[in-house]
């Protein structure tokens, strides 16, 4: 799964974050709960992209590892705040509520990062006025399947929250992540800040790669789209148009795969996501 990384960043053209005067403030958040191997893995991607940079880590796990926070005590600059029980939402919430920092980027655990991500990332923030935060691409990958499949979606991919830097004060102004969402929170607060007029954008410059070991993984993970799908429609004036795109996407996008590939395996785990996403926001099962 390493390599099928390293082969994809390696066409990966870095961007230079190159502000001369007044560098702003950043601070380094990343969101974990029960994966010490991930939050190490993690660490130590960043300590090499940005070795100078403050990282609060915030722990969710109910039990603490004793090997991971021995890790973390070597670097000074690295701080571990637990937060045993709150909701996605409320960690993220917490986040920028605790920060001081001018911006903070936000990135989960099981991310890797293209090079140059963060200076990317500042560059699109700073050139635009009207944006309060900017997010990579977010690409999944590691399993043949799940490889093709984000090669071929590497141009059109959405963003993630859990890859992202947002302008602190003009999200807290905003009214901050809620509280009360686990899955989808991103998506929630992405409506909110086009409703006011401001922008939440899509880096074309750098993404994240989420790896997904197997195809049953990657079919199991359509719940943070429907939960999104809920927000949209709740604020959207035209639902039964969106539903219709929805609709015609879960058969339209496979087929094309399948007419511009010829891959009918992938094609069809691609429906079968699609087609699952689709029943269950139907069913309501993945309500907000």
């Amino acid at each position: 799964m390493t390599e099928n990384i390293i082969v994809v960043f390696a066409t990966q053209k870095q961007p230079t974050y190159n502000r001369q005067d007044n560098l702003p403030s950043v601070d380094i958040v990343i969101c974990t709960k029960d994966r010490p191997d991930k939050l190490r893995g993690c660490i130590g991607r960043f300590k090499r992209q940005i070795p100078h940079q403050r990282i609060i880590v915030y722990d969710g796990s109910a039990h603490p590892d004793r090997e991971t926070l021995a890790y973390l005590k070597q670097f000074s600059d690295v701080e571990v705040r637990f937060v045993n029980g709150l909701l996605f939402g409320a960690v993220r919430r917490l986040a920028l509520e605790e920060s001081t920092a001018e911006y903070v980027a936000m990135v989960d655990d099981d991310i890797y990062l293209s090079p140059g991500w963060f200076d990317g990332l500042m560059m699109d923030l700073e050139s635009d006025p009207q944006a309060v935060a900017v997010s990579s691409k977010l690409v999944y990958t590691g399993h043949p399947i799940v490889q093709k499949l984000s090669q071929s979606n590497l141009r059109t991919s959405g963003g993630s929250g859990g890859a992202a830097i947002y302008n602190r004060h003009a999200v807290i102004e905003l009214g901050n992540f809620s509280s009360n969402i686990h899955r989808g929170e991103d998506m929630e607060l992405e409506l909110r800040i086009q409703a006011a007029g401001k922008r939440w954008r899509k880096s074309q410059q750098v993404y994240a790669l989420h790896p997904v070991g197997s195809v049953k993984e990657f079919l199991g993970r359509p719940s943070a789209n429907v939960v999104g799908w809920n927000y949209i429609m709740a604020y959207s004036k035209h639902k039964w148009l969106f539903m219709a795109k929805r609709f015609a996407s879960t058969f339209v996008m496979p087929v094309y795969y399948l007419w511009s590939t010829g891959d009918l395996r992938a094609s069809g785990v691609w429906f079968i996501f699609k087609l699952k996403a689709m029943l269950s926001f139907l069913s309501g099962r993945y309500q907000r």
